[in-house]
């Protein structure tokens, strides 16, 4: 994280947060600092913290940052106390309940502060129902710093550090405490609903009791927060509903409008489409090839041999996306421009719908909207609508590098060695490296009319630890701690959504599409490794990824990304750190 500071900081970026640090607390002079803590769960946070708590010793240091005291006529100044956000079950000096029932608000504290917090997390989750904060410094007596936050200090009411306070509530004081439980019991409840035994639509039936009595902002939170908890399980035809609830029924509320950005870019994608397809009709799903599965044994490799399973059903045979659902992504960007224009205008929602405007045999429109995105001050947003029109008239200027996935009629022997004929004729993909210590790493693609077939070379890097496999590959195995490689496929380069598969060194996997790791795709991989290098070959049934196969000339949107751990990156396209859909490449099938 510092290094990635660093880059846009020249170096410097340690130095500057420091500098800037202080500025801030002897431009505000606060009483009390709170901060994070040195086990928080965010490296960033964890940086964030000691520097805070570094800076507050420097602030109250007339010999420190002068130029702030002489040409911005700033004081030192000393905070009062330090305190930090203890982790987990770390025991703390101060607590905060944000469940109980606050009387002077009228509500809890989790449910007063769920609109700031909505803006920094977009999950809008539940506050923890306990906090606990550890005094780091003081200037008061100790026995007196560790009561509360503010006990020692003399804050006078109406002071400007004092909040204005309000009214107590009308009414039953009771009935508010079993509200504000009740509403915190739901919320508990939402939370647990990956562990828990019920059924996936058993709390989209129960929408109505669940919201019962409450405030509308309070209700549509816990809409929200079911469609979320649905679509990160994996249940994205259940999440689409509850946001179809949330936007109809609490149209006045902000989050009524991110319910229409998650649906609009739902309707838009490829890969939602055929999730739900997935969802709607199990039987439906691909049929799985009967293939022998490679079986490592510490780093022992057993060949995978194709057999000659049943032939797919045509490209016409196979359900392909209804055109209403198209209709419907673009029927509810229109009603968002309308209701909150801003949002509408966001380039990557306009980019998913231009992708729906093509997907209906829309050129003219969804070309209009790529030549208005040219402009635009996203910068790969722009680049992905230079690209569009590219496509459509190769004499403009190409803006994304180009990748080339090989057609093949015969199978490989899936063995990790890559002396397969098909090998030969694939044109490699050298991913670049953010750090001159990285080895080279390469990627080759092929496809036939069944399965897409990867081919991940990496040399290996002195001083990084690489363990054979000790038991069989288990799904979602891939280590975050092992070598690897996560590619990224766009197939309808809608620039939002994306199938996402990661390859360690081991040849363990993890799949998702974007945030929903439910999906699970039947991957054939075997893994091989000499003392320089490791290798993974890799089959996937293009069943798993649509309802045809890739015609030749189409084109998909394709991201590498090699993160050697302690080491760095490598990339295709060359300068991406991360994989985001606008930020991919484009594969051009043969």
């Amino acid at each position: 994280v510092s290094a990635h500071w660093n880059e846009t900081h020249d170096g410097r970026a340690m130095p500057i947060l420091h500098r800037d640090l202080v500025r801030l607390i002897r431009t505000w002079r606060p009483e009390v600092i709170v901060t994070h803590g040195e086990h928080a769960k965010a490296a960033e946070a964890e940086i964030i913290g000691r520097a805070v708590l570094s800076a507050v010793d420097a602030a109250a240091d007339t010999t420190l940052y002068a130029e702030q005291l002489t040409h911005a006529n700033l004081r030192p100044w000393q905070a009062k106390k330090v305190f930090t956000i203890c982790s987990g079950d770390e025991a703390g000096d101060v607590s905060v309940s944000a469940a109980a029932l606050a009387l002077r608000l009228g509500t809890s504290l989790s449910d007063y502060t769920a609109a700031a917090r909505g803006r920094l997390h977009d999950d809008v989750s539940p506050a923890p129902t306990l906090t606990e904060f550890r005094l780091q410094s003081h200037h008061v007596a100790r026995d007196v710093a560790r009561r509360d936050f503010f006990s020692g200090l003399a804050l006078h009411s109406g002071g400007e550090a004092r909040r204005h306070l309000g009214d107590m509530p009308a009414g039953n004081i009771g009935e508010l405490r079993k509200l504000v439980q009740r509403r915190r019991n739901v919320e508990q409840m939402i939370a647990q609903t990956h562990t828990i035994a019920v059924d996936d639509d058993a709390w989209l039936g129960q929408v109505n009791e669940m919201t019962r009595g409450l405030h509308s902002d309070s209700a549509a939170r816990l809409v929200y927060q079911l469609a979320r908890r649905y679509a990160e399980s994996g249940r994205a035809d259940l999440a689409a509903e509850t946001f179809q609830i949330l936007a109809e029924r609490y149209r006045d509320q902000p989050l009524a409008d991110r319910a229409l950005h998650w649906l609009i870019l739902h309707y838009a994608s490829d890969e939602a489409a055929w999730r739900r397809r997935d969802l709607a009709d199990p039987a439906a799903q691909p049929a799985r090839v009967t293939l022998p599965l490679d079986d490592e044994r510490r780093g022992q490799v057993t060949p995978v041999v194709f057999d000659d399973p049943d032939p797919p059903p045509a490209a016409g045979d196979a359900p392909a996306r209804p055109p209403r659902q198209l209709r419907r992504a673009i029927a509810l960007y229109e009603l968002l421009e309308r209701t909150n224009p801003t949002l509408a205008a966001q380039p990557r929602m306009q980019l998913a719908v231009a992708a729906a405007q093509r997907s209906l045999d829309d050129p003219r429109v969804a070309e209009a909207t790529y030549r208005q995105l040219v402009s635009s001050l996203d910068e790969a947003a722009s680049d992905c609508a230079r690209s569009e029109l590219w496509l459509r008239d190769p004499k403009l200027q190409q803006t994304k590098p180009l990748a080339h996935c090989t057609r093949t009629h015969a199978k490989p022997f899936l063995d990790g060695k890559f002396d397969d004929e098909l090998w030969q004729h694939a044109k490699p993909i050298s991913l670049s490296a953010d750090n001159s210590q990285a080895a080279p790493a390469t990627l080759r693609l092929a496809c036939d009319k069944q399965f897409m077939y990867i081919a991940i070379e990496c040399d290996k890097v002195t001083g990084v630890t690489y363990a054979a496999a000790d038991r069989a590959r288990t799904r979602d195995a891939a280590k975050p701690s092992d070598d690897r490689v996560e590619l990224m496929l766009d197939v309808n380069r809608d620039s939002n959504t994306a199938y996402r598969i990661v390859i360690d060194q081991r040849g363990w996997a993890n799949a998702a599409v974007e945030a929903d790791t439910s999906w699970n795709p039947q991957l054939h991989i075997a893994a091989s490794a000499d003392q320089r290098t490791w290798r993974a070959e890799i089959a996937i049934p293009l069943e798993e990824l649509g309802p045809a196969g890739p015609a030749p000339r189409d084109v998909w949107a394709l991201s590498a990304l090699r993160i050697i751990p302690g080491v760095g990156q490598q990339t295709w396209p060359a300068s991406k750190t991360l994989l985001t859909p606008t930020d991919a490449g484009l594969l051009l099938f043969e």
